[in-house]
């Protein structure tokens, strides 16, 4: 989820063409955990904008194989509900070069992560702090901190009134 918004970030912002590499860190528990709950993977799907619910689970190590053979992946966001716009573009990536752990916190909560996107010359185009803060949820850290503009409220399919 983290690494989707991201993608969608670049492409809502007009950064996509700028993009040469990606780099993630996985920080505290998502790096400590990581492997073992597959994060390291949804972060390669994540950010070629795949939503989790169109994933087709069958088709994930393919996938992945084929990336790590090729040594590219294509990144980008195919819109959605919230955001009609939509690109890719095809980038160098090796998950074990573009995806590190590190055991050290962010200062926010112990599941958090770092995503930049770097242009031709190493350079940072957008950086990204994003924190796992259980039940699915993912936030940022201007979210965390209350710094983040507000969002317009999202209709749900079901009305509730209780968390029961």
């Amino acid at each position: 989820v983290a690494c989707r918004s991201f993608a969608k970030a670049l492409v809502v912002e007009g950064l996509l063409d700028r993009v040469a590499r990606v780099r993630v860190e996985l920080c505290g528990s998502l790096a400590l955990t990581g492997i073992g709950h597959y994060t390291h993977k949804a972060v390669v799907l994540g950010l070629t904008g795949v939503s989790p619910a169109k994933v087709d689970t069958t088709q994930i190590e393919p996938f992945l194989q084929k990336v790590e053979a090729s040594g590219r992946l294509t990144i980008g966001f195919d819109g959605d509900e919230t955001c009609e716009q939509s690109g890719h573009r095809e980038i160098d990536f090796v998950e074990t070069r573009d995806v590190l752990l590190f055991a050290e916190e962010l200062p926010l909560h112990p599941n958090g992560m770092i995503c930049q996107a770097l242009d031709q010359d190493g350079e940072v185009v957008r950086e990204g702090t994003y924190y796992s803060i259980g039940g699915g949820f993912v936030n940022t850290a201007e979210e965390l901190l209350g710094d983040a503009p507000e969002q317009k409220p999202r209709d749900f399919p079901f009305p509730f009134t209780s968390m029961c």
